[in-house]
């Protein structure tokens, strides 16, 4: 039985236009034209048997069958990115380090520490993940990881990097391995 589900390109369209609430927009970042956008969002109405956007003018707003629907889809297409930047990240994990952080602390402290690691034992492969709050934390593909407050988990062992703010006051330094 053949499953009845979007094509990737129309919720992609959907999704875009729903949160512009322009075609055109939608359009042009997707590096398509308007009419191709629309045939998108089109086959879609379609295949759900609802209209996803109400039409007035030159203005699109979605319909209320719209809003559910976008509700409903914007976590899966979420997930369904962080599998295919996981994949296309993917480097034998079982061979390498997983180190999870946030992207900017990643990007502005992390990298340069993990550029002298990898200076030091190249044989060693790094792969960095990266999650934009602790919910999305998963012990059972990272090594390493750098969370906010403190993470209990099962089979995850912490240490306290840095004292949190409102602590400071009392102690100036960071405190390690405390």
């Amino acid at each position: 039985m053949r499953r009845k589900l979007p094509s990737t390109m129309s919720l992609q369209c959907f999704e875009l236009a729903a949160r512009l609430e322009n075609f055109t927009q939608a359009a042009n970042t997707l590096n398509m034209t308007q009419s191709a956008l629309s045939r998108q969002i089109k086959l879609l109405e379609e295949l759900v048997g609802q209209p996803l956007f109400l039409r007035s003018r030159q203005r699109v707003k979605l319909s209320p069958a719209g809003q559910s629907y976008l509700a409903a889809i914007t976590p899966m297409i979420d997930e369904l990115e962080a599998a295919t930047l996981k994949m296309q990240s993917f480097q034998d994990i079982s061979g390498g380090i997983n180190v999870g952080t946030y992207p900017t602390f990643g990007a502005r402290w992390l990298l340069p520490y993990l550029l002298d690691f990898q200076n030091v034992q190249p044989d060693i492969n790094l792969n960095t993940i990266t999650y934009l709050d602790n919910s999305q934390f998963d012990p059972a593909v990272i090594d390493v990881g750098i969370v906010q407050g403190i993470r209990r988990g099962r089979g995850c062992g912490w240490i306290i990097l840095c004292r949190s703010f409102w602590r400071r006051w009392r102690r100036p330094n960071c405190c390690l391995n405390r």
